[in-house]
C-alpha cells in the first residue's frame, strides 16, 4: 500500500523531532558550563540553579555532582553537599575546585581528619601554593597534628614568606595553644606587612586579649568594634556571644546565636555554644547530647574538650572531668 506523501512526510519529521529531542534533554553540557562559568564568578546561587538543573537529566556525571557539590558547599550548605557526595566517594573523579570546597564543607562541621584528606587532595590536583598549604596546616592543627600543620607551614614559607595566610594561620596555632601574646606578635607583623589591619587580624587580636584579660568591658567593647565592621562575621558574633556568657548574661547569648543566618550554619562553632549555654542554664540532658555529638565528630578539638570537661565538672562527675581535663592538656 502507498503512503500518501504528506504522512510520508510528517512520519519523518516525527521520528527526527522523537530522535534529536531525548538527545538534547539527556545532555546537560550547556548547564554544566553555564554553572562553571557562574562558579567563576563567584555567583553560587545562579550556579546551584544550573547544575540542579543538570543533575536532574544525569544524576550520576561526575563532572555535574562536582559542580553542584561546589556550588553548595560555596553556600555553606554542607549537609547537602555532604549528603551528594558521600555515597559516591572513591567512585567519581573531582577536580581541584571540588576537593577544596569539600574539605571547607568537613571543617564546618567539625570533621577535620576528612578535611585533611580531601585538602591534600585538592593540592595534589591543583598548584601548591601558600594559601592551600596554610589552609592545609590549620586542618591539621584542629586534627591534633601540630607537627604535620608546622610542615605545612614551612612548605608555604619556601614558596612565599610574606604571604598573609601564613601570617594568619601561625596566630591562630599559638593562640589555640595557649600563647596569646606570640599570636599578637606574629599579628603585629602581618600588619606591618599588609600596611593597616583587616576584619580577621582584628578579631583574632581579640581571640588573644579574651585569653590574656578574661572578660574584661575593654574586651567586649573591642569585639562590639570588630562586628560593627561586618555583622555577618560568624567568627567574631560567636566569640561576643561566648564573652556575654562568660560574664553571665546567657539569655542575651543566646538570642545573639538564635539568628537564623548563625542557627542554620553548620560551623562547629555554633554547637560548642549551645553545649555551653545548656550547662550554663541547667538544661544537663542537652548539654549531654550536644556534647557527645560534638566528641563524635570532633574528638581532639581543644574547645570541645574543653566544652566536655565543664558539663562533667557541674555535673558532680569527677572521675569523667578529670579525664577531660587531662586530654585537654594532651591536646594543647
Amino acid at each position: 500500500m502507498r503512503v500518501p506523501m504528506k504522512l510520508h512526510f510528517c512520519s519523518l519529521a516525527a521520528l527526527a523531532l522523537c530522535s534529536f529531542t531525548p538527545t538534547a534533554e539527556a545532555d546537560p553540557l550547556t548547564q554544566v558550563n553555564r554553572g562553571a562559568m557562574l562558579l567563576a564568578r563567584q555567583e553560587y546561587v545562579q550556579a546551584l540553579e544550573q547544575f540542579e538543573g543538570a543533575y536532574a537529566i544525569r544524576p550520576e556525571s561526575s563532572r555535574v555532582i562536582s559542580g553542584y557539590v561546589t556550588a553548595l558547599s560555596e553556600l555553606n550548605r554542607c549537609d547537602e553537599a555532604l549528603e551528594l557526595l558521600l555515597p559516591r566517594r572513591g567512585k567519581m573523579a573531582v577536580n581541584e575546585e571540588t576537593a577544596s570546597a569539600i574539605a571547607a564543607c568537613f571543617a564546618r562541621v567539625g570533621d577535620y581528619a576528612e578535611a585533611v584528606y580531601w585538602k591534600e587532595e585538592s593540592i595534589f590536583l591543583g598548584e601548591v601554593n601558600p594559601k592551600s598549604l596554610s589552609q592545609l596546616a590549620l586542618f591539621r592543627y584542629r586534627l591534633g597534628d601540630l607537627l604535620g600543620a608546622q610542615a605545612a607551614l614551612d612548605q608555604a614559607d619556601e614558596i612565599d614568606p610574606l604571604f598573609p595566610a601564613i601570617y594568619v594561620t601561625r596566630a591562630t596555632i599559638a593562640i589555640g595553644i595557649g600563647d596569646p601574646l606570640l599570636g599578637i606578635e606574629i599579628l603585629d607583623d602581618l600588619d606591618m606587612v599588609r600596611g593597616s589591619q583587616n576584619q580577621i587580624s582584628r578579631f583574632l587580636r581579640l581571640r588573644a586579649m579574651l585569653d590574656l584579660e578574661g572578660c574584661t568591658p575593654e574586651v567586649i567593647a573591642y569585639g562590639q568594634d570588630v562586628m560593627r565592621r561586618n555583622m555577618r562575621f560568624l567568627p567574631a558574633v560567636l566569640l561576643r556571644a561566648e564573652m556575654i556568657r562568660r560574664d553571665g548574661d546567657f539569655v542575651w547569648a543566646r538570642n545573639l546565636i538564635k539568628r537564623p543566618w548563625v542557627r542554620r550554619s553548620s560551623r562547629s562553632g555554633v554547637p560548642i555554644l549551645k553545649a555551653r549555654l545548656a550547662v550554663d542554664m541547667e538544661e544537663y540532658g542537652r548539654a549531654e547530647d550536644l556534647v557527645q555529638e560534638l566528641l563524635v565528630s570532633s574528638a581532639w578539638d581543644r574547645e570541645v574538650i574543653a566544652t566536655a570537661w565543664y558539663l562533667y565538672y557541674r555535673l558532680g562527675n569527677i572521675e569523667l572531668a578529670s579525664e577531660y581535663e587531662e586530654l585537654y592538656y594532651t591536646a594543647q
